[in-house]
């Protein structure tokens, strides 16, 4: 599957929200309920890197499909990498295109982004604590479990870590 992740820097997250913002009422109920999705997360990405000084590469993506032409989810470093080389990712599929492995491969995407970079070392995760479709992608990437943790964000999660291949 080819996938382009679209960093969601400066100059893109302003070119973006005047489009979305100007196509929100346009096109079908579908594509409208996307557009209002893709408005929220250029806010949150635009006040994400404010308040975290992030800078590309650590910034949030659009995942872009070309075969059909369309963003298919989002997908991001929640911050700028830690001190000890750790950085932590996300990722949203939209909902009509669950199940067809645009997760995997946003996650698999970020996972080789990070740890290319010198000096990084670990990407975590965090899923709900039960078997979950997250929890499978991130088995399947190579992450392993390390355990519950209480996550400000979320209250108690499952952690999981994946390290630079030897």
């Amino acid at each position: 599957m080819q996938l382009q992740l679209i960093p969601l820097d400066r100059p893109n997250l302003d070119w973006l929200e005047h489009n979305a913002r100007e196509n929100m009422d346009k096109g079908t109920i579908e594509s409208q309920e996307v557009h209002h999705l893709i408005v929220d997360i250029l806010v949150q990405s635009r006040q994400l890197q404010e308040s975290a000084n992030a800078s590309p590469p650590w910034v949030g993506y659009l995942a872009f499909d070309p075969a059909m032409n369309g963003i298919v989810g989002t997908c991001s470093f929640k911050s700028p990498p830690s001190e000890e080389g750790e950085v932590e990712l996300a990722y949203f599929t939209f909902p009509q295109f669950e199940g067809k492995g645009y997760a995997t491969a946003m996650a698999n995407q970020l996972v080789s982004l990070a740890l290319s970079r010198p000096g990084m070392n670990r990407v975590v995760a965090h899923t709900q604590p039960e078997e979950t479709t997250s929890a499978h992608i991130l088995e399947h990437l190579g992450f392993v479990c390390e355990g519950e943790v209480e996550n400000i964000e979320d209250g108690v999660a499952w952690r999981w870590a994946k390290g630079r291949e030897a």
